[in-house]
């Protein structure tokens, strides 16, 4: 396995005319091609910012994220962009998905804006869709779908265009048992495939499925344990 994505010494704080609160405290971690890891805890213990961080939608005060070996921050801009465009897919626990679009569309639409033509965009889209279980319902529109169903074409717009680095943040907060334990499966055959899958998760599903689930304490790792994917 190779680290498609390297965290380094990294540190986050906000501060208010009372406190100074660091969100995220010193973390390191490596994430490997085939690893599925479920990072936990409770709320305020700096999961989202974790997660915000690896994306590079925010920067750290200190530390470094690597994206197969380019660093977010690097001084040349547009390779540190193109890392994190082209390499990073982001999931949140809403699917954010533009209801006027069917779902190819959706998929299609960050292609559409890095310049790839219509035709090519869309081919990739339905390919994607077909690969998280939604061959078929390509010109479904939103409004026509299960929660599942979007949350899986939300999956599908993160990895379109061949990204292998898969961030999600409580992917399955909006959806029942049945459709959560489906989800979490279907993360843990896209990172058996060669993706790495990272999700900060409540739920107690996410460390059944996970090769490697990682409790979050105050802003810093609490401890690792590893689990059977599928257990």
């Amino acid at each position: 396995m190779s680290h498609l994505l390297e965290a380094r010494g990294l540190v986050k704080t906000y501060s208010s005319p009372v406190e100074t609160i660091r969100a995220v405290d010193g973390v390191t971690l490596t994430l490997s091609d085939g690893e599925f890891v479920c990072l936990y805890g409770a709320s305020g213990s700096g999961k989202s910012t974790l997660l915000h961080l690896l994306a590079g939608l925010i920067e750290p005060d200190e530390g470094s994220v690597l994206v197969d070996g380019t660093e977010l921050r690097s001084a040349d801009v547009k390779g540190a962009a193109e890392a994190r465009l082209r390499r990073i897919g982001v999931v949140f626990q809403g699917d954010n998905l533009l209801a006027e679009l069917s779902a190819w569309e959706n998929v299609a639409l960050p292609l559409e804006v890095s310049g790839v033509k219509a035709g090519e965009a869309r081919r990739d889209a339905e390919e994607t869709l077909a690969l998280v279980g939604l061959a078929g319902l390509a010109d479904r529109r939103p409004a026509e779908m299960s929660g599942g169903q979007r949350q899986r074409v939300g999956i599908a717009r993160a990895l379109v265009g061949g990204r292998r680095v898969l961030l999600a943040d409580e992917p399955t907060g909006s959806l029942d048992s049945t459709n959560s334990r489906a989800l979490f499966e279907l993360l843990a055959q896209l990172a058996e495939a060669g993706r790495a899958v990272l999700v900060a998760s409540h739920d107690p599903n996410c460390r059944n499925y996970a090769s490697r689930s990682i409790e979050m304490v105050d802003g810093h790792f609490e401890g690792a344990e590893v689990g059977a994917a599928g257990s």
